[in-house]
């Protein structure tokens, strides 16, 4: 388990494009209260495993993380041989969340795939 994820039927709770990836159930609870009301009673939040994140990577999905989850999810893909590693988290300071932005870039021409990413604000 890498982190938590909402959706509302089958919409995910995103920001932007990125789907939330969130590292507890009661931080996500917390995140849609404050920055997503009108969906907060009828949202769904469900834990997400890897295989989940990299196929959603891997179809040109893109995700948000936050510190924890991102930490969680890193270890695993900097291991695979077919991967370039993702880039480290950088939190950026201030009482507002912060999340890490990251999307799969696959390279035509090469084995590995590329990352693209850095920390980004919520929606407000």
């Amino acid at each position: 388990m890498i982190g938590y994820v909402a959706r509302v039927g089958i919409r995910m709770i995103c920001s932007g494009d990125a789907c939330l990836v969130i590292g507890s159930h009661a931080r996500m609870q917390r995140i849609l209260a404050r920055y997503y009301p009108n969906d907060v009673r009828r949202a769904t939040i469900e834990s997400t495993c890897l295989e989940h994140l990299l196929f959603g990577l891997f179809l040109g999905g893109a995700y948000d993380f936050d510190q924890q989850a991102y930490e969680r999810f890193r270890p695993h893909v900097t291991r695979c041989d077919w991967l370039e590693p993702p880039p480290p988290f950088h939190p950026r300071r201030g009482d507002q969340l912060q999340l890490m932005y990251l999307k799969c870039t696959l390279l035509p021409c090469a084995s590995a795939a590329g990352w693209r990413g850095g920390a980004v604000s919520p929606p407000v």
